[in-house]
């Protein structure tokens, strides 16, 4: 009943012997009483059969109340089993505490054993100093330079600066291989929307949900089991999963 790509415009809206009609001009007269603008204007955010046809609507909105706050916008698949676009909002904000998601290599001291760390510690490492008359400082320095030589054989894997990894540590080649065949079929659907379409871009969906919940089930289930024997890893993907690691500054 909205015409989002005019302006907020219910035609007879305002005849009051329709209430159905008056309330929803009431309800959207409220977005211009309170300076409110809108994202989406022709796209479709949700798609559903009903009796045999496709329904395509604009059903969900993105309003703000300055128009400097977004600055693009994406449809996306769907999650799950839901009629609903996923929409991906760019927003042009940033606090003193956000991290840009560039891509860094950290290590990984989980994926290396003490014993071998001693033992190229002992085998490649000089532990005297190149001279006795050295200071404090001069010892420290030669010192800082042995342990940079013991960090450098520690594995390292790309993160993004949020410590976020790239892949998420379960994935395998069988599960990116579903995850493209899921995202083609959604993409031929954009392309022709149609009910084999449809039922195909599910079914590649459903398959690769069920492919990636039952290796992360997995993954847990191995990292629970080992806990005592090697709590680094599983306190470490425990980190991961808080979606916020610093106070928004006032």
């Amino acid at each position: 009943d909205v015409v989002w790509s005019n302006g907020i415009s219910l035609p007879g809206s305002f005849n009051i012997d329709n209430k159905h009609l008056h309330q929803q001009a009431r309800f959207s007269q409220c977005f211009n009483d309170l300076g409110l603008s809108w994202v989406l204007t022709t796209e479709t955010t949700r798609r559903r059969w009903v009796g045999g046809q496709l329904q395509e609507s604009l059903l969900d909105q993105v309003l703000m109340n300055n128009d400097g706050l977004v600055t693009g916008h994406k449809m996306s698949s769907p999650l799950g089993k839901s009629d609903h676009t996923c929409l991906v909002v760019n927003l042009g904000v940033s606090n003193s505490s956000a991290l840009k998601n560039e891509i860094v290599q950290k290590q990984l001291w989980s994926k290396i054993s003490l014993e071998d760390i001693l033992e190229y510690s002992v085998t490649n490492i000089d532990w005297g100093y190149t001279s006795d008359d050295l200071d404090v400082e001069g010892m420290l320095k030669e010192l800082n330079v042995k342990l940079i030589k013991i960090c450098d054989i520690v594995p390292t894997d790309p993160f993004y600066e949020n410590n976020v990894p790239l892949k998420s540590p379960w994935s395998s080649s069988a599960l990116k291989r579903k995850q493209k065949l899921k995202n083609d079929a959604w993409k031929n659907f954009d392309c022709n929307p149609s009910s084999e379409n449809f039922s195909h871009a599910m079914s590649r969906q459903q398959i690769y949900e069920d492919e990636n919940f039952r290796l992360k089930l997995n993954y847990e289930r191995k990292l629970a089991s080992h806990v005592k024997d090697n709590s680094k890893a599983f306190y470490s993907y425990l980190r991961n999963k808080r979606l916020l690691k610093s106070g928004v500054p006032e």
